[in-house]
């Protein structure tokens, strides 16, 4: 380890402490060993790996593994007295305190941003809004996108593995962000339209006797599915209205979409 990077100084206690210059870090430590463990980070070592069978999780600093023992032992013995939730670390049930109390010790230094969060973690990655820095970097083979958090790439990488882990419920339509089943779940299945019994399509004669007859060939739909008294997509007052009762009449009806009266926005 140069000297350049780590020096002994001494406090007012006469204890001897390491300090880390790295980056002009001016971190100190009682410890050579914890220094050394802090410089790892610097420099994005993860030495410490886990034991647990089909795990390959590293990490730079003893305490880090040790918390990370107990998801595979399961212990969580620091209990929330607001909501009863559980946590591995007295750290992490500090933090969760802070969602019930609002406080946000960590607040942005930036003219003109006032934005605060519950971890220095959070702030360190709202910093490079501002910064512009983006320090995670895509590996794939002629993808250089770049991103300002971790778990951002981590959604990203998703894209080039063409794993969809996020299906929709409604249509079973899968997708490889949350995010983006999300968007689609609001602009195709609107619950505050679908949960509404009020809200109906109303669709002419003409369609029911020849369009929906004879596009009911190509989607595999029997003709009787839009017999107002054997299916529950009608109402049994008025043949020329749809009422969706399922979700799943939603998706059934799309491919008559053009030619339907609708109201809200149904399928856009």
């Amino acid at each position: 380890m140069s000297s350049r990077t780590l020096t002994k100084v001494n406090n007012k206690k006469n204890t001897q402490l390491y300090s880390c210059k790295i980056n002009g870090c001016d971190r100190k430590f009682t410890s050579i060993g914890y220094t050394k463990y802090h410089q790892a980070a610097h420099n994005g070592q993860k030495n410490l790996k886990c034991e647990f069978e089909g795990c390959d999780r590293k990490f730079a600093w003893p305490t880090h593994l040790k918390y990370h023992l107990l998801t595979h032992t399961g212990s969580r013995l620091f209990k929330c007295p607001v909501c009863n939730n559980s946590f591995y670390t007295s750290q992490r049930l500090k933090v969760h305190k802070r969602s019930h109390t609002g406080e946000k010790p960590f607040q942005c230094t930036e003219d003109g941003c006032e934005k605060g969060f519950t971890t220095a973690g959070n702030l360190k990655n709202h910093m490079r809004v501002h910064t512009g820095d983006k320090p995670f970097v895509c590996t794939v083979k002629d993808c250089s996108k770049r991103f300002a958090e971790r778990s951002s790439l981590k959604k990203h990488s998703l894209v080039h593995s063409g794993l969809k882990p996020f299906t929709c419920k409604v249509c079973n339509k899968s997708f490889s962000q949350s995010g983006s089943r999300s968007v689609h779940m609001k602009r195709r299945h609107s619950e505050s339209i679908l949960d509404k019994e009020e809200n109906v399509i109303t669709i002419s004669n003409s369609i029911l006797e020849s369009s929906v007859h004879d596009e009911s060939r190509s989607t595999g739909l029997e003709d009787n599915s839009f017999n107002s008294k054997s299916s529950n997509w009608f109402s049994e007052s008025n043949a020329n209205v749809v009422v969706l009762m399922q979700p799943e009449d939603l998706t059934a009806l799309q491919f008559v979409k053009q030619e339907i009266v609708y109201d809200a926005n149904l399928f856009t």
